[in-house]
């Protein structure tokens, strides 16, 4: 034993084992520091997003951009179906529900629609609304967004983000003809940014706000859920599709949305 201390094997063992301690402490600070600026620089806050993409106010709350409309340029259609486009940009759902929604009777709807929706601090609810074609929803970035979705009189909620081992998603798929409502969690960042893919294309024929009457026809207990967020008591008004349309002007309304979501 007294020969392994005086030579040179013990010495050259701690030297070793003093380098590893070193290298393995050096590398976890530089990791930190490295996790630390990579968060610094993914976190921005809802001004900076709006700015950065130009988004604009939306009717169900929050900010959005039309990003693809199959045929057509996003966003000159002002959430309608888009007629002049090439014949293979739009499909045709069979039976009366699509048809009967447009004042020219046309069930033809643009194949594919896709946004960027963000609700904020200030303006964090989704209201209560149901629309006939398939959504997909995506986690783009900011806090978790908590969905609740009624389908045949059943409520479940799902919440879209990147945190796994709670059971949250960065992919929601919410089936047409669902109710569909939700809310912004509250932390360091004030915005959550979501991808919005719709199939048949969106078409604000298609879509409906749910009133409080029909909510209050599911019973006490899921109306207790989703009265908060309905539009019609949340904000007195709950727009038609002329009002909807208003939404695309660059007016005085628009720029007071903006600075009250903001």
């Amino acid at each position: 034993l007294n020969l392994f201390y005086s030579n040179g094997l013990f010495k050259e063992m701690m030297r070793e084992t003093v380098l590893f301690s070193l290298s393995v402490g050096f590398v976890a600070a530089v990791t930190a520091m490295r996790k630390k600026e990579h968060q610094k620089s993914c976190v921005k806050n809802a001004v900076s997003v709006v700015s950065g993409l130009g988004l604009i106010p939306h009717p169900e709350g929050g900010f959005f951009l039309e990003t693809h409309r199959s045929g057509c340029e996003p966003m000159t259609t002002m959430g309608q179906t888009g007629y002049d486009c090439p014949p293979v940009s739009l499909v045709e759902e069979q039976g009366p529900s699509r048809s009967v929604r447009r004042p020219d009777g046309s069930a033809l709807r643009n194949s594919l629609t896709s946004i960027y929706w963000m609700p904020t601090s200030s303006s964090p609810r989704l209201w209560l609304a149901v629309n006939l074609s398939d959504h997909v929803h995506y986690y783009h970035g900011g806090e978790p967004f908590d969905y609740i979705l009624v389908e045949d009189g059943v409520l479940r909620r799902v919440t879209l983000g990147p945190d796994f081992s709670s059971g949250q998603r960065m992919q929601v798929a919410v089936k047409g003809g669902t109710w569909k409502a939700g809310l912004l969690r509250q932390g360091a960042s004030d915005y959550c940014l979501i991808g919005e893919a719709v199939a048949p294309g969106f078409d604000f024929h298609d879509f409906s706000w749910i009133s409080h009457n029909e909510v209050k026809k599911l019973g006490v207990s899921l109306a207790k859920v989703l009265l908060p967020y309905v539009k019609e008591l949340a904000e007195g008004v709950a727009e038609n599709i002329d009002g909807i349309n208003e939404f695309y002007s660059d007016n005085d309304l628009q720029e007071k949305r903006k600075k009250n979501r903001l």
